[in-house]
């Protein structure tokens, strides 16, 4: 597989053909009724159904939690509330100490042309109203996510 980079931010091309990717944001299931999980897993078939000619790929990244992935938060809530110093040493010192898993999700669309992107834009509506977040990636950010994937 060839990624092709050039100046602009979008599309991106893999072998030529343009792909969509998207970090997906987990919701919980397991603070759902029972009653609301059962709708939630009928919405999410209802979406698989609905890709047609769409082709669809799950990468999901799984890795153990360090400190610098928290770093950036613990600065921010540092600058914004110094009192909570305690707050932060507790913190910084869990996830030194333990090994805490982080996963992250992304889906990859393909093909996209003028005929998929109005699909997509419904795949991508679908999802917000089931409850996923989603965040549109850039090439850029893409190749920092290739990065990390391939180089730990």
């Amino acid at each position: 597989m060839r990624l092709i980079i050039d100046d602009e931010e979008i599309p991106i091309k893999v072998n030529g053909k343009e792909i969509a990717v998207f970090e997906l944001l987990s919701i919980d299931m397991f603070s759902r009724s029972e009653m609301e999980t059962e709708s939630i897993l009928k919405m999410c078939q209802e979406f698989f159904h609905s890709l047609n000619d769409l082709r669809m790929q799950i990468i999901v990244h799984s890795r153990i939690l360090n400190f610098k992935d928290i770093e950036k938060h613990l600065n921010l809530v540092k600058a914004n509330n110094p009192s909570l110093n305690r707050y932060i040493e507790d913190l910084s010192n869990l996830v030194n100490r333990n090994e805490i898993p982080f996963k992250q999700y992304f889906l990859v669309f393909s093909p996209i042309n003028d005929g998929n992107r109005i699909l997509l834009n419904n795949l991508r509506s679908k999802l917000n109203h089931i409850g996923f977040g989603l965040i549109s990636i850039e090439k850029k950010q893409l190749i920092n996510i290739s990065k990390a994937l391939f180089n730990e």
